[in-house]
């Protein structure tokens, strides 16, 4: 959602769905259903799980991969939701991440444990930058020296995102000055514009 691309959520991911989406059928042709049926147990062979992989044309395949909408209101659902629904907000609401241009984009790595996406406009004067800690442990980002000062305009650890509000986490600065170091907290996005 914040890359420039079109972004690509699959059926329930909106809300963290955690049911499964099986491939099914509903052939009236027997020696399709057959033929479907063999591939599929074919195909996965390779995986050597310690059971088969759902029958296709069993009703109850189907069944198992419908959308449980009530989900959407509870817990992490609900929480995961809200936080798409931002996003989306953002994307619509900050001009830079309505560039699209390839060459306004860049992604430097924190290591093996992170990234920063840099999202500027086309005439490069405005700026924001995404940061991803996909490890279990704090790592540290200095923002750069492109604005004098920097907002938080979203964070995956403020307490409207966790399903435990009571979870001790250290928060990033709402502000923050340029070259300032952040501590990223793990398992954490953040995006933070410029202030102009």
């Amino acid at each position: 959602m914040l890359s420039p691309y079109v972004p690509m959520l699959f059926m329930g991911d909106e809300y963290a769905k955690d049911a499964p989406f099986y491939y099914f059928t509903s052939h009236s042709d027997k020696e399709l259903v057959k033929a479907v049926q063999q591939g599929r147990k074919e195909e996965f062979a390779a995986f050597h799980w310690d059971e088969e992989p759902p029958d296709p044309q069993a009703e109850e395949t189907f069944h198992s991969s419908k959308l449980q909408w009530h989900k959407r209101t509870e817990g992490k659902h609900r929480i995961m939701l809200q936080w798409y629904k931002e996003l989306i907000r953002l994307r619509r609401s900050e001009p830079v991440l309505q560039n699209y241009g390839k060459s306004s984009v860049r992604v430097d790595p924190l290591g093996q444990d992170g990234f920063v996406l840099h999202r500027q406009s086309s005439d490069g004067q405005q700026h924001i930058f995404c940061l991803f800690n996909l490890s279990e442990k704090t790592l540290t980002h200095a923002l750069p020296n492109l604005a004098t000062r920097w907002e938080k305009v979203l964070g995956s650890k403020e307490s409207a995102c966790l399903e435990n509000s009571k979870e001790k986490v250290n928060l990033l600065p709402k502000q923050a000055q340029n070259e300032e170091e952040l501590q990223l907290p793990p398992l954490s996005v953040s995006v933070y514009k410029e202030i102009q």
